[in-house]
C-alpha cells in the first residue's frame, strides 16, 4: 500500500525516479524538453561558493543545479546537474556530455551538460581541475561521453 502511495505522490508531483546515468542519458536523449530552463533548478550560479560532501567550499567554475522532476534513487533527492562554463543556463537545448562521480561509489553522481551537446577541450579541462583540486579529493576524474 505504502508503495501505492509513493508512486501516486510521485505521479502528482510529475517526479520520476531514474536509477542510472545511463537511464538518465536515454531519458533525456527521449525527453529533451526535460532539460529547458523551466524544468532545471540552478542551485548554485557560476561565481558562487559551495562545498562537496567534507570539502572546503571554493568557487564554482560553472552553474551548479539539478532537475527537479527527475530523482535519483542514490540519495532520494533530484539528480545533480553542471552546466558546462562555456554554455547558458538559459539554453534551450542542454544535453549531456559527461559525469563526475563520488570516489566512494555513493551513486549521487554529477551529470555535466552542455548546449547542444558540444563542449570544448577548454570546458573540459576548467571541469576537471575543479573538481581535482578539491582538498580530500572525493570525485574520480570526469568521464565524458
Amino acid at each position: 500500500m505504502i508503495k501505492i502511495i509513493n508512486k501516486w505522490r510521485q505521479y502528482l508531483k510529475e517526479e520520476k525516479e531514474i536509477s542510472s546515468k545511463d537511464e538518465l542519458k536515454k531519458h533525456l536523449e527521449a525527453n529533451p524538453t526535460d532539460s529547458l530552463p523551466t524544468k532545471i533548478n540552478i542551485e548554485n550560479p557560476k561565481g558562487t561558493m559551495r562545498s562537496f560532501k567534507n570539502t572546503e567550499k571554493k568557487e564554482l567554475p560553472f552553474d551548479y543545479g539539478e532537475w527537479s522532476q527527475l530523482k535519483n534513487p542514490a540519495d532520494g533527492d533530484p539528480w545533480d546537474l553542471i552546466i558546462a562554463p562555456g554554455s547558458s543556463k538559459t539554453s534551450q537545448n542542454l544535453k549531456p556530455v559527461g559525469h563526475v562521480e563520488y570516489a566512494d561509489g555513493s551513486g549521487n553522481d554529477k551529470i555535466i551538460v552542455s548546449d547542444g551537446g558540444n563542449i570544448s577541450d577548454e570546458d573540459k579541462e576548467v571541469i576537471s581541475n575543479f573538481f581535482s583540486e578539491l582538498e580530500n579529493a572525493p570525485f574520480k576524474e570526469p568521464q565524458w561521453y
